[in-house]
């Protein structure tokens, strides 16, 4: 516990700017890897502790071209919420990628959230070797949108059905 009025520099050291923030620092491999949280409850102390320790740069990818949810709008119609829980996660999110230009090896998961428009061929077969390399992916699809992920999905023994969830 640090006393902000008495220990300033480590406060801006950390860049802590509001009351009740918590620094988590690990040490190991020659490396310090530092989490801060606001939220001062178990689960939230368990999650930076693991989060430390497991530090690693990680990357979602999200697709873009297809009129996919917008991941910044707070709305029923957005995926702030999910790019918030990468984000806590420590994983860095790049957006609107072009997967006919190949997805990079480094994407930790390349998420697909909700297109209106189809994939063409080329696109499924880039998803497709994604998949074949071992990499993982996120599918948020809709019902009753041709996505042209069907076949794709489909060797995976995932079915597409169109039902609705009402909420």
């Amino acid at each position: 516990i640090v006393d902000p009025q008495k220990n300033s520099l480590q406060i801006k050291q950390y860049g802590i700017r509001e009351l009740g923030t918590s620094v988590i620092e690990v040490t190991g491999d020659g490396q310090v890897r530092t989490e801060r949280i606001t939220e001062q409850t178990e689960e939230a102390l368990s999650n930076a502790i693991r989060r430390a320790l497991k530090a690693r740069d990680q990357k979602s990818h999200f697709t873009g071209g297809h009129g996919e949810g917008p991941r910044d709008q707070v709305d029923g119609e957005g995926f702030s919420i999910r790019k918030g829980r990468l984000k806590e996660m420590n994983l860095e999110v790049i957006d609107g990628i072009d997967v006919t230009q190949g997805i990079p090896d480094d994407a930790t998961i390349l998420a697909v959230l909700s297109p209106t428009e189809r994939f063409s061929a080329a696109e499924a077969e880039a998803l497709r070797l994604h998949l074949k390399k071992g990499q993982s992916a996120l599918f948020l699809l809709d019902p009753g949108i041709d996505t042209g992920l069907e076949g794709l999905l489909d060797e995976y023994s995932i079915e597409l059905g169109q039902d609705f969830v009402v909420d």
